[in-house]
């Protein structure tokens, strides 16, 4: 189980940096965090009522792993296009200062 919990908050993390890095604030890395904590305890209740009892071996939480992780490649690709964005924002920004320089 605790490898299942390493492999759980390291997914977080990384998710959650690089919303921070994408966005660029904190509050929608703790409306992030809130939303799928809200979501994991859904899972939570529904697998238990489900099976009617609690399940230490961990098993539960390979859905939760699995959301995590389309969580986190969704906020990589949202990551990468913001970059993008960024990059070609600051190229303009240079290109149009050169022109400026040249004119003057």
């Amino acid at each position: 189980m605790f490898v299942t919990l390493l492999i759980y908050e390291s997914l977080t993390a990384a998710r959650l940096g690089l919303l921070r890095m994408a966005t660029g604030a904190v509050w929608v890395c703790i409306f992030d965090h809130m939303a799928f904590g809200f979501i994991f305890d859904m899972i939570h209740i529904q697998t238990t009522d489900a099976n009617m009892h609690v399940q230490l071996d961990g098993s539960y939480y390979a859905p939760i792993i699995a959301y995590q992780a389309i969580a986190l490649v969704m906020v990589f690709i949202y990551y990468v296009i913001k970059k993008k964005k960024r990059k070609e924002k600051r190229a303009h920004r240079h290109q149009a200062r050169h022109h400026t320089e040249e004119i003057v």
